[in-house]
């Protein structure tokens, strides 16, 4: 087997593995929120009342913010990839700090969507009375599973952020 052959082996190996992990890892990490927020467990009680899914420019932004520092830095010595990986963490905190975590592209393989949009803390007639029940938020939901105006189920996660799910139904 010639030395290119081994390269393209490798290279294909490493690409079915890493879809592999990030797909069943993130599944993993999201798997509880299902199951825990649930009427008389976690969460509160919310209605969705916009939502637009986060054009494809977050995530190419994201990702390339990323991999510039592994593609564009010499990685021949130890000190030059210390750096490379000290940057990469540097970039990761300041998206963890900004909320810009929400567009992960790992969420991709979860089966999950990011959406930015409304959500109220209450019903309309709550809403006419204190218009602070209602927040501007990127929400992460099941895909294809948004009901607007009716009672969803969710959890803050970091500041604007929230973990929607309509595992409740309403019996209206």
């Amino acid at each position: 087997m010639s030395y290119m052959s081994a390269e393209i082996y490798f290279v294909v190996a490493t690409l079915i593995y890493t879809y592999f992990s990030y797909k069943y890892t993130i599944k993993w990490f999201m798997s509880g929120f299902e199951e825990r927020i649930r009427p008389g467990e976690d969460g509160q009680d919310m209605y969705i009342r916009k939502a637009e899914r986060l054009s494809a420019n977050d995530y190419s932004f994201f990702l390339l913010t990323l991999l510039v520092p592994l593609v564009s830095l010499d990685h021949s010595s130890v000190i030059n990839l210390a750096v490379s990986v000290i940057i990469i963490f540097f970039v990761i905190a300041i998206y963890v700090k900004t909320d810009a975590i929400s567009v992960c592209p790992l969420l991709f393989f979860s089966g999950r969507s990011v959406f930015k949009g409304v959500i109220s803390l209450g019903e309309k007639e709550q809403e006419s009375n204190d218009s602070s029940l209602r927040k501007d938020v990127v929400f992460i939901m099941i895909k294809d599973k948004i009901t607007f105006n009716r009672k969803v189920r969710g959890e803050r996660l970091v500041n604007d952020v929230y973990y929607l799910t309509n595992n409740q139904i309403d019996n209206d």
